[in-house]
């Protein structure tokens, strides 16, 4: 007791007591402010999300996403919703990615919220198809290293001519602060899931598979849906898509707003189509809803020559709205 009296009647020690508690306060204000601000970058976050899911690093990708969508879609899920590259197929995308430009249309941000609006110049994957086996990722990673070397040093050379084309965009994201990071909200939470089958049963003589099996959707929010079929057999044949949904009294929910295969498709042997379709679910259906859409395929011979068939290859956009109603289906 004597040693706090004699503390306090010297002004220069009781001075030095004062201003080291209120460092310690501030010590601490700054610390529980600093576990509730997110110590990244926005804008970083978006940029890396971005580029991963165009280089098809799908798991990549999954790390910038919040955890209450993920809650919602695991990370195999996820990984699977398209083709997921690795090995040199993944090294390959990647280095398109690094040559992605992403600017700032419009920012908004607050302490644990963020919304951006951007704008993206990416090279086309498209255009570059043919000089890379139409990505393949089994033959791309195939290749021998010098071979892949080689066609690593050709789309570098691409690009620093200037050869390359660009296409842009525009895209936007919100974000939140999560656990100390920011991560990008997708709100899976409130959306449709839509899973997909392709039935070719009882036949082994088509092969079909979905580029996305799952997906999840909003109302009145377009959806596409990818397939790709492979004629198996040694033969010419004519494959028919009959139309599944399940729940059943969930199909007069959703419009078909464009169709790549309104008739027949017409398939050689060997031959790979890619049919492309666009959905769009009306009101009716609540949030958190589970759709099922399964294509069943009917396998024909030629009747008729083959330009009567369709070629699906070939997208067929801009079609009228059409009600998916049991003709619909039966025609697809």
């Amino acid at each position: 007791m004597k040693i706090i009296v004699l503390m306090l009647h010297d002004k220069s020690v009781l001075f030095t007591v004062l201003a080291v508690v209120l460092l310690i306060v501030a010590a601490i204000s700054f610390e529980t402010g600093h576990l509730h601000r997110p110590n990244n970058d926005p804008f970083t976050v978006v940029q890396s999300y971005l580029k991963a899911s165009y280089a098809h690093d799908y798991q990549n990708a999954y790390r910038y996403i919040s955890s209450q969508d993920q809650l919602v879609w695991n990370e195999k899920s996820y990984a699977s919703q398209s083709e997921n590259f690795t090995g040199f197929a993944l090294e390959l995308a990647q280095t398109l990615a690094a040559s992605m430009e992403v600017w700032i249309i419009e920012k908004q941000l607050s302490s644990d919220r963020a919304h951006y609006r951007i704008g993206y110049r990416v090279p086309t994957a498209d255009e570059l198809s043919s000089l890379l086996f139409d990505w393949d990722p089994d033959k791309l990673n195939a290749l021998s290293r010098p071979r892949q070397e080689q066609l690593l040093e050709t789309l570098g050379k691409m690009k620093k001519d200037g050869k390359m084309i660009m296409i842009e965009g525009q895209e936007a994201f919100e974000l939140v602060s999560d656990k100390g990071s920011w991560k990008v909200f997708f709100d899976w939470a409130s959306g449709i899931k839509v899973t997909l089958k392709a039935d070719s049963a009882p036949t082994t003589e088509v092969e079909a598979r979905f580029v996305q099996k799952e997906l999840i959707v909003r109302k009145d929010e377009p959806f596409q849906i990818d397939l790709k079929i492979k004629n198996r057999s040694k033969w010419p044949m004519v494959a028919r898509i009959v139309h599944h949904v399940e729940p059943r009294d969930m199909e007069n929910h959703i419009d078909m707003i464009a169709c790549g295969a309104l008739r027949p498709l017409a398939l050689q042997p060997g031959e790979v189509q890619e049919i492309s379709s666009a959905y769009l679910i009306k009101d009716g259906l609540a949030t958190g809803s589970k759709v099922g859409i399964t294509y069943e395929f009917k396998l024909e011979t030629f009747p008729v020559p083959l330009g009567a068939y369709s070629r699906t290859n070939m997208r067929q956009d801009g079609m009228p709205r059409t009600q998916l109603n049991s003709t619909t289906r039966e025609n697809l």
